[in-house]
Order: structure tokens, then sequence, then C-alpha cells
């Protein structure tokens, strides 16, 4: 964003519709770095936690990873693959 005059002047030239998009924009940009963090800390419970008992950390593991690939749009399958993650889906075969 410009900070000096004549850009600060065609800053608030613009349509709001456009202003809106940017700040839109940023914030969705902000909103996917807490979505990798999150995916990011959920990687290392379960590197850490894999073969104990499921606890409160584990609990819906999956879906919480499979919804973080959603809004990131990450295939999630191709994920699991990636980080070597295995549900008892993927021991079964089904």
């Amino acid at each position: 964003m410009c900070t000096s005059g004549d850009g600060f002047a065609a800053t608030w030239q613009l349509p709001v519709a456009d202003i809106w998009g940017r700040v839109m924009a940023c914030m969705d940009r902000v909103h996917r770095v807490k979505i990798v963090s999150e995916l990011f800390d959920l990687l290392n419970v379960y590197s850490f936690k894999r073969d104990q008992p499921i606890d409160e950390d584990t609990a819906n593991f999956f879906e919480k990873v499979k919804h973080c690939c959603d809004l990131l749009e990450l295939d999630y399958d191709a994920f699991k693959k990636e980080f070597g993650l295995m549900d008892s889906q993927d021991f079964s075969g089904k």
C-alpha cells in the first residue's frame, strides 16, 4: 500500500469494492497461514502420539486434517500419502 503523497491519494480514488477486495484477500492470506499452522500442529501431534491410545488431542484427527485440506484446497488423500498419515481404514483396505 502506498504511503506517500500521490500514491496515497490514488488509493482513495479506488472504488470501495476494490479496496474491500484487497482487504479480504489480505485477511484470506492471514487465515490460510493460521490453517497451515493448525495442520503443522496436527502433524506434530500425530508424530508424537500415533502409536498411543486416542486422547483428546488425537480424537477426530483425520477429520481435522481433512477440514484443513478442504479449506486450503489440498487433495486430502495426496496429503495423507505425502506425510505418511495412516488411519484404521488404511490398514483394513477399505
